[in-house]
């Protein structure tokens, strides 16, 4: 009998965390470099989700036995990509695309550090959301956010 009021606080305590609140975002992104790019939509707080995940997340714990298989979306050369995105969000937490300027399985991108030359992490802003990847005189990869 001891137990149920430990249990009673325990499912109480887990109620009182902090509640999420659905989001939708839309995203446009020009590729117009001369190779692919792939994107990932991350958050930078809880809760986790599918859809959502991190490629170090999904690295760690992976969906699938196949390595290559991520969430990611790989845009072609010349070419762009408008999608709508919608998650869970915590007050003070923000979506954010990360654009890697590889293709490949999920321990490649995972791999890449954030300030990585291959490697951009942006936020999302609760609006349209338009970017431009291109590369600068050096061909380093930049990332341009545009009126849409």
């Amino acid at each position: 009998m001891r137990f149920a009021p430990l249990a009673l606080i325990a499912l109480f305590a887990a109620g009182c965390g902090p509640s999420a609140h659905l989001r939708t975002f839309n995203y446009q992104i020009a590729n117009n470099l001369n190779e692919p790019i792939t994107i990932f939509l991350t958050k930078s707080g809880p809760p986790l989700e599918p859809g959502w995940l991190a490629p170090e997340q999904l690295a760690a714990a992976p969906l699938s036995e196949d390595s290559a298989h991520h969430d990611g979306k790989v845009v072609p050369p010349k070419t762009q990509l408008t999608s709508t995105a919608t998650g869970k969000f915590v007050d003070g937490s923000d979506a954010i695309v990360r654009i890697y300027r590889l293709t490949g399985g999920i321990d490649d991108f995972a791999a890449i550090s954030p300030g990585s030359p291959k490697r951009a992490d942006v936020p999302l802003q609760r609006s349209d959301n338009s970017f431009v990847v291109s590369a600068d005189d050096d061909y380093e990869m930049t990332v341009k956010r545009v009126t849409p």
